[in-house]
């Protein structure tokens, strides 16, 4: 009986949904730790609210290409130095540690940083094995390779006493139009997952032609990169432009990509959560990322996958310090010298200070935080049923205004807006203006309507919300003035 028992009560722990205490939003760090100068921390800092946590993919796997899989100590102290500094004001980082799976590095080696980093006390809350590649098995052509060089680090995190996630990279092979897709997942990695409750999936959420259409518009050239045609790269007006950005965040933010990937998800792991370690349009990094649509669309994303219990962490590619990155050396057409904050780092600095908004929708009287978007050249606005209006109103945005670059691709969005290739980060307006996205807070009242609230009244107007000192009462008395006791006040005989 014992036994049985036993048996029932270790499979319910096993089918028992991981809890999530916690969602994480940050970065993937492929090249930042090099290019965590004290500029780029106070900037990181910069954007996460006190109390806040901001989570780093560090990538020990990309040092296997250059050497022994050991980081550089600057590195690692860069790390820690950030650490500390978040720690100092009352914020933490912390870190989704990748693992080479090649063979590449030594067990040993592999961790060195990690228990720097430990030791340092940093918090790794989940491993992840190898990095994920789109169009391959998890970067592997032999899963069963992949499975020999896992195991020995699996096993070193138990000895370590790890409790963390451990996440395997479920590449997905998607149905492009040129043919190469197989339209499936990496049954191999999904059945590795299946065998640990510990286990779980990494996935890279990008969209493509078959979700956002109009990315077929862009061109391609000889390696089969997507770029944009060179008059809008060049800065000339095109007729078309404004409807390309506005369409490609459409089509983005009404696909079913997202929904259709965790649904997939869950009903193989029904009981797990997913890392998600890069998202956005699948074009060349620098042809969409600049773009007022792609940021709009990154910041769709964010408010649609916070709070579900089936995401543990988001990771946006790519992070501070690096050519492609959410900050970025200034270049030629920047006003400022050293490192400037691009595009994504307003965005996500923006949703970190406002992540219990919530779509508009009216519900009555209160204080509430709203998520807007307003990609057209009209001025919008939040309507209220008859009797109330806003007390106060501040909506703080990103408003395509500047001829923003990334990555050396420039991206036109208003016609005779200043040419340079910064922006000016977030801007608060008391109206919605056109060409914007970001979070309205406001204060909703009704409308006061003065009279006499008291039921018992002769004059009593329901409608009255505020009692101005009119209401009028009957009184019983004796209304003849032969009468000793007249009453002149009486109403009532």
């Amino acid at each position: 009986y014992k036994q049985n028992y036993m048996k029932k009560l270790i499979f319910i722990l096993l089918m028992m949904p991981l809890v999530v205490k916690a969602q994480y939003f940050g970065e993937n760090w492929t090249s930042v730790p090099a290019n965590l100068t004290p500029e780029i921390r106070g900037y990181i800092n910069e954007k996460i609210p006190v109390g806040g946590v901001y989570i780093g993919c560090f990538r020990n796997d990309k040092y296997a290409e250059k050497g022994n899989g050991i980081a550089p100590q600057v590195e690692i102290n860069n790390v820690i130095a950030l650490a500390e500094l978040l720690k100092t004001n009352g914020k933490e980082l912390k870190l989704i540690y990748t693992f080479d799976t090649r063979g590449r590095v030594s067990p040993e080696n592999a961790f060195v940083a990690f228990d720097q980093f430990i030791g340092a006390g940093i918090d790794i809350p989940a491993v992840r094995g190898g990095n994920e590649e789109f169009a391959k098995v998890a970067g592997h052509d032999n899963f069963l390779d992949y499975t020999t060089h896992l195991t020995p680090l699996e096993n070193l995190l138990s000895e370590r006493g790890f409790k963390g996630y451990f996440f395997i990279p479920l590449d997905r092979y998607d149905n492009v139009p040129d043919g190469k897709g197989k339209g499936e997942w990496n049954k191999d990695a999904a059945d590795y997952c299946a065998l640990s409750p510990l286990r779980a999936g990494d996935i890279h959420m990008y969209w493509n032609e078959r979700n956002c259409p109009s990315m077929s518009r862009l061109q391609v050239d000889a390696n089969g990169e997507r770029y944009l045609p060179t008059a809008v790269s060049n800065g000339s007006y095109l007729s078309f432009q404004d409807d390309f950005y506005r369409d490609s965040y459409i089509e983005v933010t009404t696909s079913t990509f997202i929904n259709d990937v965790m649904s997939w998800y869950n009903l193989n792991f029904p009981n797990k959560v997913a890392s998600i370690t890069e998202f956005g349009p699948l074009a060349g990094v620098g042809t969409l990322q600049g773009s007022l649509s792609y940021a709009a669309a990154e910041d769709w994303f964010y408010n649609q996958i916070k709070n579900r219990k089936d995401v543990f962490a988001v990771c946006k590619f790519n992070g501070a310090g690096t050519p492609t990155g959410s900050i970025t050396k200034a270049g030629k057409f920047d006003t400022n010298t050293g490192w400037t904050k691009r595009l994504s780092h307003y965005t996500q600095e923006l949703f970190l200070r406002n992540q219990t908004a919530t779509p508009f929708q009216f519900t009555g009287e209160g204080q509430f935080n709203f998520s807007v978007h307003n990609l057209t050249n009209e001025v919008a606005y939040l309507t209220l049923p008859e009797g109330y209006y806003f007390e106060s109103f501040s909506y703080e945005c990103i408003k395509g205004q500047y001829f923003y670059s990334s990555s050396g691709t420039m991206s036109w969005w208003e016609t005779g807006s200043q040419k340079s290739r910064e922006i000016s980060g977030t801007q608060t307006f008391d109206y919605i203006p056109s060409m914007s996205y970001g979070y309205v807070s406001c204060t909703i009242k009704k409308i006061p309507v003065y009279g006499c609230v008291d039921p018992l009244a002769n004059n009593y107007d329901e409608t009255a919300t505020i009692d101005d000192g009119s209401c009028v009462y009957d009184v019983k008395g004796c209304m003849s003035r032969d009468a000793s006791n007249f009453n002149p006040d009486a109403t009532i005989d």
